[in-house]
């Protein structure tokens, strides 16, 4: 038996006597499994124990909601992109007459706002204008998923209106060294309080996380992708142009790799935020009062 089929039954006997809590009150000792079958919405990890990448879905009956159970798939091979893994367990279960969630978009809902396309010129800008003066490796755009009608293997009906996904051609990788990281963010879809870019979609001012691979899974869905580039400092800003209405976005910036120290660190935003107020002409800071005249964001159906 070689080392990876040793890891792999390794793995297999120590699961066989474990059990996982299935109780959200328990809700930080749950583990993979668990938080799959809670949350009935897939997850995946580029670095799990000893076996290097794991995927696991939720199972249901065809027709029903209930949860009946998870299905996880252990990869010996590092992988950064899940997608095409989860579409295959799914088309696997409907011979079966079960289902899982599929990676696609959510059928009965209408697209609410496409007017973040205009301004992607002037994010584009903002984007590259930050790394470039501050030697970042990585900045990226968030929206609701609903504004784009990206597909995601995280999506239902109950949960659309609260996921975001990155806006793929509103994005600056100066360092390609980090691309992938990139292209797992792009398949990975946030909730509305999930990483630094929930927190700050969810608190409204800019957010800021020293060390986002220190945080679990819960709380940070791409940690372990983060940790696997070298990624650690990342700051958040949520910002609406005058031009796309109450649609409101996130850029998300990644420090430099090597930028460790805490008070070089906590520099950075505020150079960061100087330079997005040099270059923006139509994106700024969103009011609290623009919040509540808003109201609740809803779903069109």
């Amino acid at each position: 038996m070689d080392r990876r089929n040793e890891r792999l039954a390794s793995y297999r006997t120590v699961s066989r006597k474990y059990q996982f809590f299935v109780n959200e009150s328990t809700r930080t000792e749950l583990g993979l499994p668990g938080r799959v079958f809670i949350g009935r919405v897939p997850e995946w990890t580029p670095d799990y124990f000893d076996i290097r990448g794991s995927v696991a879905l939720p199972v249901f009956e065809r027709r029903n909601r209930s949860c009946l159970g998870v299905v996880e798939l252990i990869m010996t091979a590092q992988k950064i992109n899940y997608n095409a893994k989860i579409e295959n367990i799914c088309n696997a279960l409907k011979e079966v007459d079960l289902r899982s969630s599929d990676v696609s978009s959510n059928p009965r809902a209408k697209v609410v706002n496409t007017s973040y396309r205009a301004i992607v010129p002037e994010i584009m800008d903002v984007l590259r204008a930050v790394c470039d003066t501050d030697d970042l490796p990585l900045a990226q755009t968030w929206i609701p998923c609903i504004c784009q009608a990206k597909r995601g293997s995280r999506h239902s009906a109950k949960n659309f209106k609260y996921c975001v996904s990155t806006v793929d051609e509103a994005c600056y990788v100066r360092d390609h060294t980090v691309i992938d990281f990139h292209q797992a963010c792009s398949e990975h879809h946030l909730f509305r309080s999930e990483g630094v870019v929930g927190r700050a979609f969810r608190m409204n001012e800019p957010c800021f996380f020293p060390d986002i691979t220190a945080y679990s899974k819960i709380q940070c869905p791409l940690s372990h992708h983060a940790k696997l580039f070298g990624l650690r400092a990342a700051v958040a800003i949520r910002l609406r142009s005058v031009r796309t209405g109450s649609l409101d976005l996130i850029l998300e910036f990644f420090l430099r790799i090597k930028c460790i120290k805490i008070e070089e660190q906590r520099a950075t935003p505020n150079s960061l935020s100087n330079t997005i107020q040099q270059v923006c002409y139509t994106l700024r800071v969103v009011t609290a009062k623009e919040l509540v005249d808003d109201g609740p964001f809803e779903v069109v159906w």
